[in-house]
C-alpha cells in the first residue's frame, strides 16, 4: 500500500538474500492444487490497482533480481488520465503525489503489454474500486465480461485471477465468489493476512498486505507467519468457496459459514 520505491527495493533485496524466488501464476496454482511440488520460499508477488510507476520500478528491478510479480488493474481505469485516487492517502503518499502525479495515473494496455514482455501476469481487480458486495451479482457479471473481453481484446487472454477490492469482511458475498468461479476465474485472493497452506482448499486465498512504513523486519516476520493465526481467523468467519471440488462447468460447493454470522 503506496510503498516508496527505495523500501520496497530494499524488500526485493531481503527476500531474495533469504534464498525467496519470486513466482507467476502458473506455478503458483500448481503448487495451490497439489500438481508440483511445494517450494516453501517460493512467493507470488501482486499489485493491485495498477499504477503507472508499476513500470518504471518493475523494469529496474526485473535487471537486478529474478523478479517477477502479478498486477491486478480496475477495468475502467485502465488508460484513464489524471491521478488514479481510491481513497485519502498518509502524508507522504500525499507529498509524493504532489511531486510526480504523472506516476499516480493508471496503467494503460500498452504499458500492461511492456509488464507481460517482461515476465509480469495480469489480473482483474473489479471494474470499479469498490466492495463487490455493493454491486448487483448480475451486473457484477456484466462487469466481469465486458473488462474480460476488453483483455483480450488488448493483451490476448481472458483474466483468470481476480483480486477482490479490499478484500475481507462485508466487501463480498458467496454469491460473487460463485459469479467470478462460473466466469473462469480459477484464483480469487481476499486481504486476510495470512499464508497460504498447501494445498489449498478454499476460494478467496489470503494475501499478506505490506503496509506503506513497514520495515523488511516485520515484513520478513510476516512472511515466516507471523500473522498467520489473525488472518485464518478471520478468513473462517467469510464466506468461502470449494478450490478442490470446483471444475469448469460444475457448481462451485459452498462452505457453511459458521453459526453466529450474517453471511
Amino acid at each position: 500500500m503506496h510503498i516508496p520505491p527505495t523500501l520496497f527495493e530494499t524488500h526485493v533485496d531481503r527476500l531474495s538474500r533469504l534464498g525467496f524466488r519470486f513466482i507467476g501464476l502458473e506455478e503458483f496454482e500448481l503448487m495451490i492444487r497439489g500438481q508440483i511440488r511445494h517450494d516453501k520460499r517460493a512467493i507470488l508477488l501482486t499489485f493491485d490497482d495498477g499504477y503507472k510507476d508499476l513500470l518504471l520500478v518493475y523494469e529496474r528491478l526485473a535487471k537486478k533480481y529474478a523478479f517477477r510479480a502479478t498486477v491486478f488493474v480496475i477495468g475502467s481505469a485502465v488508460g484513464k488520465p489524471g491521478p488514479l485516487l481510491l481513497k485519502s492517502l498518509d502524508q507522504p503518499a500525499s507529498e509524493h503525489l504532489a511531486r510526480h502525479e504523472d506516476l499516480w495515473t493508471a496503467l494503460d494496455w500498452h504499458d500492461l503489454r511492456e509488464l507481460q514482455d517482461l515476465g509480469a501476469d495480469v489480473g482483474m481487480h473489479g471494474h470499479v474500486h469498490s466492495p463487490v458486495s455493493a454491486i448487483d451479482p448480475q451486473e457484477f457479471r456484466r462487469q466481469i465480461l465486458k473488462d474480460s473481453e476488453a483483455m483480450k481484446a488488448a493483451l490476448g487472454f481472458r483474466p483468470w485471477a481476480f483480486a477482490l477490492p479490499y478484500g475481507q469482511g462485508e466487501s463480498y458475498t458467496r454469491r460473487h465468489l460463485q459469479e467470478l468461479v462460473a466466469r473462469g476465474f480459477r484464483l480469487v485472493f481476499s486481504t486476510h493476512s495470512s499464508r497460504i497452506r498447501v494445498p489449498a482448499t478454499h476460494l478467496p486465498l489470503p494475501r499478506l498486505v505490506v503496509q506503506p512504513d513497514e520495515a523488511p523486519s516485520v515484513m520478513c516476520r510476516n512472511v515466516f507467519g507471523a500473522s498467520d493465526i489473525i488472518g485464518e481467523f478471520r478468513r473462517s468467519r467469510s464466506p468461502e468457496l470449494s478450490l478442490q471440488t470446483w471444475s469448469p462447468g460444475k457448481r462451485p460447493v459452498e462452505r457453511r459459514v459458521p453459526r453466529g454470522t450474517n453471511r
